[in-house]
């Protein structure tokens, strides 16, 4: 049976409309399932509920299925995680590092094979993998109040490996952005913003996306030129102190859902799992900048 530790991460603001859904249900067939139930231990006491329970099913597929495009063979194992006594959450975080019996199918891409579950039906999600180890990171600006799926993903295992363990870790406090670039910059001065960080805490992570969800519901556009934005900064975004960290490309271009709350769940995922994050010559997410 495989060991599984869970330390995950959950955020829930006041409830706000927004509606965005990227939904795959997997149909998965299974044979000798493998089931895990704990009581999750958390990071953070915003908002959080002890009643949550999570849930890490593994299965074999006896028969071929597609996600997103991607053929998935019989004999691959699905692993899922599950939520039951949900309480509400809009920002999800987790980094699942897996034994050596396991290897991550990966799309034409080098990206996770991943389906979401009707649990994250209104939320932006990422992943991103390295050496085994696959992080995995939503925002949303609704709760996310149901049970069931959150997200599966697929392994190839090799059943004569002794290591099938399944560890599942917080990432919740995200990497604080004040290396490599960033270091003299905030090292040296107290007057600078990071480009990406809308709750002004030197990070970059699920809940700088879930800001700009929020905001971009506040403002009841789907883009957001930056004019409006500095027009409206208090009651779109309150927690910046100035709004061009809220623009993260060098052109300012209008703020929408997938060209900045989804890049920086796309920055965060592949930074919490290890990875670089490619920029175009014009993205200026995580880098801090002299005000």
């Amino acid at each position: 049976m495989a060991s599984i530790r869970v330390l995950l991460y959950f955020i829930s603001p006041n409830r706000k409309e927004w509606f965005y859904n990227e939904k795959i249900i997997s149909s998965l067939v299974a044979s000798g399932m493998l089931i895990a139930s704990v009581a999750p231990t958390y990071a953070s006491a915003i908002n959080i509920s002890p009643l949550n329970e999570l849930s890490v099913e593994s299965s074999v597929l006896t028969e071929g299925i597609t996600v997103d495009g991607n053929y998935i063979p019989s004999g691959v194992t699905a692993v899922t995680v599950n939520i039951s006594n949900n309480t509400g959450f809009t920002s999800f975080s987790t980094k699942v590092d897996l034994g050596s019996a396991y290897d991550v199918l990966l799309d034409n891409d080098n990206k996770p094979v991943v389906s979401v579950g009707s649990v994250i039906e209104d939320s932006l999600y990422s992943c991103s993998e390295k050496d085994n180890s696959l992080a995995f990171v939503t925002a949303s600006a609704v709760d996310e109040d149901a049970n069931g799926e959150i997200f599966t993903f697929y392994v190839n295992k090799d059943e004569s490996s002794k290591d099938a363990s399944i560890a599942l870790l917080d990432i919740a406090n995200g990497t604080p952005t004040s290396l490599g670039e960033n270091a003299s910059i905030m090292s040296g001065s107290k007057g600078y913003y990071i480009s990406g960080d809308f709750n002004d805490d030197d990070i970059i992570d699920a809940r700088d996306a879930t800001a700009c969800l929020t905001g971009l519901n506040r403002s009841g556009m789907s883009a957001l030129p930056y004019y409006i934005a500095v027009i409206m900064q208090t009651f779109l975004f309150p927690d910046i102190d100035y709004i061009d960290s809220a623009y993260i490309w060098s052109d300012k271009r209008d703020m929408t859902a997938e060209n900045t709350a989804q890049v920086i769940l796309n920055y965060y995922a592949a930074t919490s799992a290890g990875n670089p994050f490619p920029r175009p010559t014009e993205l200026l997410v995580g880098y801090a900048i002299l005000t």
